[in-house]
């Protein structure tokens, strides 16, 4: 049987010269060794004669030489074909009002805090039924349910109402459950953090831009009025009880580009705080707004990592261990089926009015809604809209990316912004995988 070397591979040895990296976009391995052994280049293209050598099996477990007959796009369009039904995931907006006037969220942008309809009971209970419905006809195994808004702890009552309905759902049906919560936390005080964890809720996600004296720049409340102190709090609070470990409550700290110093105090203050505390966790993440040529988009990313990867290391020099990286900012991402949730099975964005989206950048803009919920739990799709946020690379049949070693890696990127620049941004380039590999083999 022939192999031959994958078309996904990128490789490169150390400095000097003594050992090589092997990164491979269609699987995610990276393998090291010694060019002692055998000269890499040698290996993948003359593969035959190394068949007794210690590292060739290991080379087609990884995908980084591959039998002579296979079509590895087969193998990518398999995957990301593959449909899994057993699962639903369903992001719920309770309301779009908050309580916070941040300058830099849609929801200050948009006008939304005018909005004072809530969900109602009757949408609640559609989705009830939207579930029970699927799990009639099929086996569910697992049904993710995310709390988002606006701010939905304005409306925590609402999230314990569903709840309690999908707890009922789940023994009758016998399928497991995840609930999150994505808030600012100012309202999550210790009467309220019980509440949610009585019902169900186990993962809160709460934003921190820094240290008091940033964070209050950026997160104020509409009388102008910081909110750090209140927040911090919330947490320290939800530190000291005894509940189980079961619960997390990720820390998301936003960077701009004029605040990464503010982000090393913070990293002293949450050590000083939560380091012992597994149940914590804390992240960095950048906001940025990824517009023009496809260069400049690449380039904003890189800077982003590498600002990303100091806070990391930040981190790691207080023992605090580092969450894994996001999707887009990550330096060697793992193989994926779509960019995000807008190209999975049964995932929805579910808004207070019943409107159902595919991405969360356009809530709010009937437009791009794919469809609304019934009451009697079913979905009524807009079909143009549908098509236009589902339809694959594939179906586009786009040369650029099916060509590209970094396809498996991003599936054609962020539709969202296909749709704004009318043409597919680029999430990595070469020089940033390679710098990348350069790190791990040089650190090895």
């Amino acid at each position: 049987m022939g192999y031959k070397p994958s078309k996904y591979n990128y490789y490169l040895n150390s400095e000097d010269g003594k050992r090589f990296i092997v990164y491979n976009t269609r699987t995610g391995a990276v393998l090291t060794g010694s060019n002692d052994e055998f000269n890499l280049l040698d290996f993948l293209e003359n593969n035959g004669k190394y068949q007794e050598n210690k590292y060739f099996y290991s080379m087609i477990s990884a995908g980084i030489i591959v039998e002579e007959r296979i079509d590895e796009m087969d193998l990518i369009k398999t995957r990301q074909n593959c449909i899994e039904d057993f699962k639903i995931t369903l992001t719920i907006l309770p309301t779009m009002r908050c309580n916070f006037v941040c300058p830099y969220c849609y929801v200050t942008d948009s006008g939304f805090n005018r909005i004072t309809a809530t969900m109602n009971t009757n949408i609640l209970r559609g989705i009830l039924k939207y579930i029970e419905n699927i799990c009639k006809n099929k086996k569910i195994k697992t049904c993710e349910i995310i709390w988002f808004g606006g701010e939905p702890l304005l409306e925590v009552g609402k999230i314990e109402f569903f709840m309690k309905g999908l707890f009922i759902l789940a023994n009758k049906y016998e399928f497991l459950t995840t609930s999150t919560i994505v808030t600012n936390g100012y309202l999550l005080e210790q009467k309220i953090f019980i509440r949610l964890y009585n019902v169900g809720v186990r993962i809160f996600q709460i934003t921190l831009d820094g240290s008091e004296k940033n964070h209050d720049r950026y997160r104020k409340l509409p009388n102008g009025k910081g909110t750090f102190r209140k927040i911090f709090n919330n947490l320290v609070n939800i530190s000291r009880n005894n509940l189980e470990s079961e619960v997390l409550i990720s820390i998301r700290a936003n960077f701009l580009e004029n605040n990464v110093d503010d982000m090393y105090d913070l990293v002293d203050i949450y050590a000083d705080y939560f380091k012992n505390d597994r149940r914590f966790s804390i992240s960095f993440r950048p906001i940025v707004n990824i517009t023009g040529s496809v260069k400049n988009a690449v380039e904003i990313k890189n800077e982003a990592r590498n600002i990303e990867q100091s806070l990391n290391e930040k981190l790691l020099q207080n023992g605090i261990e580092v969450e894994g990286d996001s999707r887009m900012f990550s330096r060697l991402p793992e193989p994926i089926k779509s960019w995000c949730g807008a190209g999975e099975f049964q995932n929805y964005i579910i808004n207070y009015d019943g409107k159902i989206y595919l991405c969360d950048a356009y809530i709010g803009n009937a437009d791009e809604s794919v469809g609304y919920l019934t009451n009697g739990g079913e979905i009524v799709t807009n079909k143009k809209c549908l098509e236009k946020w589902t339809r694959t690379v594939f179906e586009e049949n786009n040369s650029t990316c099916l060509l590209c070693k970094r396809f498996p890696i991003c599936a054609g990127g962020c539709k969202k912004e296909f749709m704004e620049v009318g043409r597919h941004i680029c999430h990595w380039d070469d020089s940033c995988i390679y710098e990348s590999l350069y790190r791990i083999i040089e650190s090895d």
